[in-house]
């Protein structure tokens, strides 16, 4: 987004680990999503005369796969 941030905030057992696991994932669904459809356009456009071009392009795409890095104070909060 547009940078910034939210804080999930509240009593034990209210559901924030809950929540963020949500979240987490529906971003993550939401950029693979997204990277598999590109990576579909370029297996699509593969031609036998451009095919180490589309090769190249398939290869570079596999270096840009989303990831998501959780940090936490202690390994416990990120399992």
């Amino acid at each position: 987004g547009e940078g910034g941030f939210t804080l999930i905030k509240g009593p034990p057992g209210t559901g924030k680990t809950t929540t963020l696991c949500a979240l987490l994932n529906a971003l993550h669904i939401r950029q693979m999503n997204q990277y598999f459809g590109e990576v579909k356009k370029l297996a699509e456009s593969y031609d036998a005369v451009v095919g180490k071009r589309a090769s190249l392009s398939l290869s570079g795409a596999a270096r840009k796969r989303p990831r998501i890095l959780v940090c936490a104070p202690s390994n416990a909060a990120v399992d």
